[in-house]
């Protein structure tokens, strides 16, 4: 499954997924992408960028060992989370959405 987030000033990311085992039964009925990604829709810019310095120390403080890990890859969702509920301060710190996707998938 797809799920897209997308901030007023258009930028957005693209969080790809698999049900695994335990999907519910509509996945069935959900087993296309019809926006196909976000490189069609607009902003596919995550991996050019470069993270600055205050974004770098806000995320590592605010969301302190939860930076992806490839041995770890359930550290993820906790990392989304953490950058979810801290978005007012990431963003002062200059932070955009493409950071978190960085920080927490490794991309």
């Amino acid at each position: 499954w797809n799920m897209y987030l997308v901030d007023p000033s258009g930028d957005a990311v693209q969080c790809d997924a698999d049900w695994g085992d335990n999907a519910p039964s509509f996945v069935a009925d959900a087993a296309d992408d019809a926006l196909q990604n976000l490189c069609t829709q607009g902003n596919c810019s995550s991996i050019h960028t470069v993270t600055t310095p205050s974004c770098a120390a806000a995320l590592a403080e605010a969301c302190a060992g939860l930076a992806y890990d490839a041995d770890d890859p359930t550290k993820i969702n906790a990392c989304a989370d953490c950058a979810h509920w801290r978005w007012d301060d990431l963003s002062a710190a200059g932070c955009y959405h493409q950071d978190t996707v960085k920080y927490c998938v490794g991309q």
